[in-house]
């Protein structure tokens, strides 16, 4: 005699959690992006309020409301996220997605890339940030394609050197400066 005919079903193994709990969960996974999110928000908020000032405080905004705006949108997004996906909210699945995944990752992309920021971390302290930042911004550009010789690099060297610029006069952020370090 079949299962079909006796109309019972061989004992299931013992599962942890109920088939009814699974189902809920895969159909409210996008909970786990916000519960990522609220983490992240909150380990923010807490870095940024045990933050010392007394290096860079230049007035009445101090280097805490950055992180704290930042971390503070972070838990918003959320609960914002998480109310909608309990009310019914789904993200929409990815049809005009132009990524073919049944092919290989670019792995020279991806280690051209690894290569650059590592650079970055390891000549930051000798050669300073201004010519850091411009192997570093040069670097991705060429990684991801981009191979106009003149160009890139002189468009690398203007984003460094603004960004240090930025970063020490307007922001107050001491960053290594190199060669520019008496300018």
């Amino acid at each position: 005699m079949t299962e079909h005919e006796t109309g019972s079903a061989a004992p299931a193994a013992a599962d942890p959690a109920p088939a009814g709990a699974r189902q809920w969960l895969r159909e409210h996974s996008e909970l786990g992006v916000a519960v990522v999110l609220l983490a992240l928000g909150g380990l923010v908020v807490v870095d940024a309020l045990s933050m010392s000032t007394s290096f860079a405080q230049r007035g009445p905004v101090g280097p805490r409301v950055v992180p704290l705006a930042v971390g503070g949108l972070l838990v918003a997004i959320a609960v914002a996220l998480a109310v909608d996906v309990l009310r019914g909210g789904k993200g929409e699945a990815e049809g005009g997605e132009d990524v073919d995944l049944s092919t290989p990752p670019e792995w020279r992309t991806v280690l051209l890339l690894a290569a650059a920021f590592i650079a970055n971390i390891a000549l930051i302290d000798l050669v300073g940030f201004p010519i850091s930042g411009a192997i570093l911004f040069w670097g991705s550009a060429y990684a991801l394609g981009s191979r106009h010789w003149v160009r890139d690099p002189a468009i690398a060297v203007v984003l460094s050197v603004s960004a240090y610029l930025l970063f020490q006069k307007l922001l107050g952020v001491p960053l290594p400066g190199g060669p520019l370090e008496g300018i």
